[in-house]
């Protein structure tokens, strides 16, 4: 829930200041989680817990959850160097760590740290955490496959795991009319987008019945398994000028309805304008009655019991190298395996340059330009004025009064008062393959790669200039909820020069995928 407590959060930088002002002032400042978060952890873990790969630092998101449900992990957590040498008390560190575990694992039932478990596991000294947290993992990998092993009564290898969600993928057999697979709409020969002609649907999918369509379009899915589990935890104070609404990050789906990948690869195959199945139990039977997949859930008889399987299988598909390949021309050009182009040296310049593109502020996973594995996207939700799209809103029936609400529809959100502060945002997509998987914008409005940097441009230029759609010859759509465009960011750039989007077009060209290379001309 947003509060109007939460948005009124002074600027960290006023409290850092504080801070050097007097050491009670900070000691009363550092009593809050989120600060002594910023202070002790963020450092390593960054602002949204995400670890330094390379140094061997980890993700928090994937390990505090489970770490917090067993008695080995639990003192992990007290007696890792980041915990155990920090100044806070034993008392203060008890509750940043149950601040911690309710921020990277929501929903996990965790016993509470307390002050005398600190106090009993901080001093005692750990001579290689990694190795530690290795062996902890190993156990949970187990427990997990153990899991896995009684509920399919039978225990599939990481390649069958894949095999299986891969088939799936690709069964039309799934849907309500034997018409439909995950990959009518999401073409793996595409990257994962509908290669269907847009002007048929008008930016949308078509569901089984061929004719039912939603008002949002199908994102690509390559790299969609990088996204983090939706989190509304205000990290204001982690985030220098970031208002609370900033703070709403990962999710899946345009509005981050769905909080994990599990959740999300079953939502399609029940919704009435995708695959139309009546329920999941419907689902396992359809798997389960197929000797395709015999081999693959031999022994199970529980419609109910198998859906979990289901969804882990599909899960690693789109976890796998197929998905993931991050061997584009930029990739290559990172490790000195191609040279780059003039105009892809000038489009990488202007594209994290904030004085020329506020581009870099939504589409930036790292924490520092030109990283390894940039996933194009900090996973968080934005109103950047997208216009509405009148065609699709006609055609799906949802008419053309309809308003896209986005993240305010978000279960986890609309239940709560401080919606209307997130109304109209929507996810902030990767860039990643985006010069080849048109329609563009959460409603498929533009057609063309082209369009969307005109788009985007025009929020810089002044008079008549730029004010005018190429696509429909008319100026540009109206949005939805246009009092609340963050144009404050759209605005913080130049306006560009043809050259200068030409540039910066020949850049994004440069993040497709090498199998999909042949699809840019």
């Amino acid at each position: 829930m947003l509060t109007a407590t939460q948005l009124s959060n002074r600027s960290v930088s006023t409290l850092l200041l504080c801070m050097l002002l007097s050491f009670a002032s900070a000691k009363a400042v550092a009593a809050k989680p989120a600060f002594d978060y910023l202070l002790h952890c963020a450092g390593c873990h960054l602002e949204d817990g995400v670890g330094m790969v390379d140094a061997g630092i980890p993700d928090l998101n994937e390990h505090t959850g489970n770490f917090a449900t067993m008695e080995e992990g639990r003192a992990y957590l007290i007696r890792v160097p980041g915990s155990s040498q920090s100044p806070l008390s034993d008392a203060d560190l008890a509750v940043l760590l149950n601040w911690m575990v309710d921020r990277f694992a929501p929903g996990v039932e965790a016993e509470p740290f307390t002050e005398e478990e600190v106090t009993a596991h901080r001093r005692n000294r750990m001579h290689n955490p990694p190795e530690e947290r290795a062996v902890l993992v190993e156990k949970i990998q187990a427990a997990s496959a153990d899991v896995n092993s009684a509920t399919a009564t039978v225990e599939l290898s990481a390649a069958q795991q894949r095999a299986f969600g891969q088939l799936l993928f690709s069964d039309t057999s799934l849907s309500r009319n034997g018409n439909q697979a995950c990959a009518s709409c999401h073409d793996p020969g595409r990257a994962f987008s509908d290669a269907r002609p847009a002007s048929i649907s008008a930016g949308a999918s078509f569901g089984s019945d061929d004719k039912s369509l939603g008002h949002r379009n199908a994102p690509a899915l390559t790299y969609v398994a990088q996204t983090p589990v939706f989190s509304m935890e205000d990290l204001t104070n982690l985030d220098r000028g970031a208002s609370a609404e900033d703070a709403i990050r990962g999710g899946f789906f345009w509005d981050g309805r769905e909080p994990t990948l599990e959740a999300q690869v079953l939502t399609p195959f029940v919704n009435a304008r995708e695959m139309g199945l009546a329920d999941l139990n419907e689902l396992g039977s359809r798997v389960l009655d197929n000797p395709v997949y015999a081999d693959f859930v031999m022994g199970a008889t529980s419609p109910s019991d198998f859906i979990e399987p289901l969804a882990s299988a599909l899960t690693s598909y789109l976890r796998s190298d197929a998905l993931n390949a991050f061997d584009s021309r930029y990739d290559r050009y990172l490790k000195g395996e191609v040279e780059a182009t003039r105009k892809e040296v000038v489009g990488m310049g202007l594209f994290f340059s904030p004085g020329f593109t506020s581009c870099a502020q939504c589409h930036q996973s790292s924490t520092h330009d030109y990283a390894a594995g940039e996933l194009f996207t900090n996973h968080r939700y934005e109103n950047i004025g997208a216009p509405v799209n009148p065609q699709l809103l006609a055609a799906s029936g949802y008419g053309e009064d309809y308003i896209d609400s986005g993240l305010a529809e978000n279960p986890q959100i609309a239940k709560g008062a401080g919606s209307e502060l997130v109304a109209g945002r929507i996810k902030v997509p990767s860039l990643r393959n985006v010069a080849v998987t048109g329609p563009y914008m959460h409603n498929g409005v533009f057609d063309e790669l082209s369009t969307v940097m005109l788009f985007y441009n025009h929020f810089n230029e002044t008079g008549d200039a730029g004010q005018t759609n190429p696509e429909t010859g008319a100026p540009w759509q109206a949005a939805n909820y246009p009092d609340q465009i963050v144009l404050e960011k759209l605005r913080s750039g130049f306006p560009l020069s043809p050259v200068q989007i030409e540039a910066l077009t020949a850049f994004l060209r440069m993040l497709t995928d090498q199998q999909y290379e042949h699809l840019l001309d």
